[in-house]
């Protein structure tokens, strides 16, 4: 912004990147939120599921309150449209007169895109798996031979 003399657009570009930033590291947390776990690292995505502390001792606690409530709840869908709205806002400020980046925006707009078409994948895959587990458990000795 001073390179560009435009030192007025600072302050509304810093909230532009820090939504981006915000998305970004959400997304983060939803690819590796196992790796954190195992690692003893803090994850948002582990957070958004279980208010258990995210010690060590507790990680086996906590990956299935995670896997029970990506089988059974919309955690998926909510957790990647947060994601996606945080890029999206993003967006809308940098085509902001203040910022008037469009570059930027359509950046951040492609990503929003790309998170949810992920958000849909994943949430299916484990809405299909919670199916099938359903489907296993629920049905009759008989049918399961069939």
């Amino acid at each position: 912004c001073l390179l560009a003399g435009r030192a007025d657009a600072y302050p509304d570009l810093a909230r532009c990147l820090d939504r981006a930033l915000d998305a970004l590291v959400l997304y983060d947390h939803v690819a590796d939120w196992e790796i954190d776990l195992d690692a003893g690292r803090w994850n948002a995505f582990v957070a958004s599921v279980t208010r258990e502390p995210q010690l060590h001792e507790l990680r086996s606690r906590n990956r299935s309150a995670v896997l029970v409530a990506m089988l059974t709840t919309d955690a998926v869908a909510t957790y990647f449209a947060r994601i996606e709205q945080e890029m999206l806002q993003a967006a809308a400020i940098a085509e902001t007169s203040a910022v008037d980046i469009p570059a930027l925006a359509d950046h951040c707009r492609a990503f929003a895109t790309t998170v949810n078409r992920k958000g849909v994948e994943v949430d299916e895959h484990y809405s299909e798996i919670g199916r099938r587990a359903a489907t296993l458990l629920l049905e009759s000795p008989s049918e399961a031979r069939a």
